[in-house]
C-alpha cells in the first residue's frame, strides 16, 4: 500500500477534498494533490500528523513513507 492510496481512500470514504486536508495539514493545496499523484511524498513529521488527525495508525502510514533499499549480490 502506498501513502497515495491511503490518501485517496480517506478522500473518497469521507468525501475529503485536497484543500480540506492541506487545510487540517497546514501545507498547500499542490502538496496534498502532489501527494495524492504520487509525485512526492510526505515528510515523517506531516505523515504523522495525517495519521493522528485522520484516526489512522501512525505505523502503517510512516511504512508507506519510508524507503525500502534492496541490495542483490
Amino acid at each position: 500500500m502506498t501513502f497515495s492510496t491511503i490518501l485517496k481512500t480517506i478522500k473518497r470514504e469521507y468525501s475529503f477534498s485536497c484543500c480540506y486536508i492541506a487545510d487540517n495539514l497546514s501545507v498547500p493545496d499542490e502538496v496534498v494533490e502532489s501527494w495524492e499523484e504520487g509525485t512526492s511524498l510526505p515528510t515523517e513529521e506531516e505523515a504523522i500528523k495525517f495519521a493522528d488527525i485522520f484516526a489512522l495508525p501512525r505505523n502503517i502510514v510512516l511504512s508507506t513513507i519510508r524507503k525500502r533499499v534492496w541490495c542483490y549480490i
